[in-house]
């Protein structure tokens, strides 16, 4: 060690080679690419079947597309060594289950760096599989499998949610096959001011069904603690949380093409609104609050009804039939900027 500050150069510790166990042994680097040599760390020589200690019969090569390193691919030479045990004849490999599942051709560390990539810097597939230099489905379906296991198979998602959020969203622009997902929103942190929403799970096709079985099978206590669940005007979503969750309260948010579009969208008592309906989202949900007064902003009109000690919002909208001041006969519907047809009432 030179100083206090800085270690001695360690290849294995920059590459980050020891957190999958490895340690590198070598590199080669290219313009377009580094190749880095590696062996297993842990030596794995005693028989798995009678615990004697093996001897070594030869070497094969597993080659790993590693996380790039200076936005160049890298890719992991492993030298594996076999073994073979004289007492009982068993032949075995070292174990690199550390460094990437079976057959896997991605390690362990670029399955981390693509999902981070992808969710967090919002690089495209493409991009990350250009990245690692392996194909668009090796990479489509390694980033799918590791998000699933890290993202979806945690459990503890779920925990201190009590407001959620559903709507559809169109994911499949073809012909074939259902194009619609159900989207459920944790919406608890931007109701308590605590953070942004975050994503709960998606769900293959939009209909009643779809959100039901959903609900069906969160256990009842989870369900229990749901105290508003907030929705667009699709009656499916709405029939399926009442029977699921009675003790809810249901908030409809006004979708965006609930009218014409470049309308402006008014309330019962005629004033207008250009803000978005993610901000009227936000105020629906933070207006539900316990013991909270309904205060949404402008474009709502809220009914006041009460469910126990929670206080549920009905947002309605209305078109105006003409601007104040102005007769019927000199005012026309406005056009729609995009196609240059007047709505419709």
């Amino acid at each position: 060690m030179p100083n206090a500050t800085f270690d001695d150069y360690d290849l294995t510790k920059f590459c980050r080679l020891d957190e999958i166990g490895l340690e590198a042994t070598g590199q080669h680097l290219e313009p377009g690419r580094a190749v880095l040599a590696c062996k297993v760390a842990d030596p794995d020589d005693w028989c798995h079947r009678c615990g004697s200690q093996g001897t070594p019969r030869g070497t094969v090569v597993r080659r790993l597309a590693h996380e790039p390193l200076g936005w160049r691919p890298t890719t992991l030479h492993i030298t594996v060594r076999r073994y073979w045990c004289d007492d009982c004849a068993h032949v075995w490999r070292q174990d690199t289950t550390a460094a990437a599942e079976p057959k896997a051709k991605i390690s362990r560390r670029a399955l981390r760096w693509a999902l981070e990539a992808l969710v967090m810097q919002h690089l495209t597939v493409a991009r990350v599989a250009e990245a690692l230099a392996v194909r668009w489905n090796t990479a489509n379906d390694a980033v799918l499998a590791e998000g699933k296991r890290v993202l979806i198979n945690d459990p503890a998602r779920f925990d201190g949610v009590t407001a959620i959020g559903v709507d559809e969203h169109v994911w499949r622009h073809t012909r074939r096959g259902d194009k619609y997902v159900t989207v459920i929103i944790d919406l608890t942190p931007l109701r308590a001011g605590t953070g942004p929403a975050r994503l709960l799970d998606m769900v293959e096709g939009r209909s009643k069904k779809a959100f039901k079985t959903w609900l069906a099978e969160r256990d009842q206590a989870w369900r229990d603690q749901i105290e508003v669940v907030a929705m667009d005007g699709f009656t499916g979503f709405k029939t399926a949380a009442e029977e699921e969750l009675p003790e809810a309260t249901a908030s409809w948010i006004p979708s965006t093409w609930s009218v014409w579009p470049g309308m402006p969208w008014t309330s019962a008592g005629g004033g207008s609104s250009n803000r978005s309906t993610a901000t009227v989202a936000a105020r629906t949900i933070l207006s539900t609050k316990p013991d909270a007064p309904c205060s949404p902003g402008p474009g709502c009109s809220p009914t006041g009804s009460t469910r126990g000690s929670r206080t549920s919002l009905t947002v309605t909208t209305t078109w105006r039939s003409r601007p104040p001041g102005r007769s019927t006969s000199t005012w026309s519907p406005p056009t729609d900027s995009r196609t240059g047809r007047r709505a419709r009432r």
